[in-house]
């Protein structure tokens, strides 16, 4: 009995790298958000679970949830929880990474996120914009819907671009003087204390999120000892 099954599963296998050969088999979309997911699953389980015509009730829900996607938009930069990886999408879908050759997990990650199958090039310092970056040997500025946000990641970008952007995150440890907290959306303090850092930019301003915020203070997610003892006898601190 054995030999027919392998003739079925060689042919779901065969039927799988035929379709996915396809132009178009594979499609990036962006990320489902939860109430659609929920309504998914949900408007899927009404029909599955009722009989009759009322059934079909939850058909509308459940197509709701699949149109999440279409009416969703993920952030336009994110920042790693060290502050080494860095994102940047622009209105066309185009996705800039740093460059460097770690952590390619999260890259991959990362991309898929954002809906798009490869990177675009990250400028290089002085060799002109790319995008809606342009940067130098401190760091980037980043311009999006008439907003101008600077990544600092040398002290003299955080002198220079503190004055001209209308926000600024710093990458490198410096002091509080040379840019007021007003200014700056995170630095490597929340890094440190928050984990990876998503923004959403538009006309009206920015909106942040952290890793910590969206996921909690859980029982196997908690500051360690080491970052709670810090926070306690140095709670205003920012490196």
């Amino acid at each position: 009995a054995l030999t027919p099954m392998g003739w079925g599963i060689e042919a779901v296998l065969w039927v799988a790298e035929t379709v996915s050969g396809w132009p178009g088999a594979v499609a990036l979309i962006s990320p489902m958000p939860l109430a659609a997911l929920c309504a998914a699953a949900l408007g899927g389980l009404w029909i599955c679970l009722w009989r009759g015509r009322v059934r079909w009730f939850g058909l509308p829900v459940f197509l709701a949830g699949l149109a999440g996607p279409a009416i969703s938009t993920p952030p336009d930069i994110l920042v790693g929880d060290d502050g080494r990886l860095v994102a940047v999408r622009d209105r066309s879908g185009a996705v800039y990474l740093s460059p460097g050759r770690g952590q390619r997990f999260e890259r991959e990650m990362w991309l898929r996120y954002l809906g798009a199958s490869e990177s675009a090039g990250w400028p290089a310092p002085g060799a002109g914009p790319a995008g809606p970056l342009s940067c130098d040997g401190a760091g980037c500025i980043v311009r999006l819907d008439g907003r101008s946000l600077s990544l600092a990641s040398g002290l003299e970008a955080v002198t220079a671009d503190c004055a001209r952007t209308d926000a600024m995150i710093v990458l490198v440890r410096a002091p509080r003087r040379l840019c007021g907290p007003e200014k700056v959306l995170f630095s490597t303090f929340h890094l440190w204390r928050d984990g990876g850092h998503a923004i959403r930019v538009d006309r009206a301003g920015f909106e942040i999120e952290s890793v910590r915020e969206r996921r909690g203070d859980r029982p196997w997610s908690r500051l360690s000892e080491r970052k709670r003892q810090y926070l306690r006898t140095s709670p205003t601190s920012r490196p």
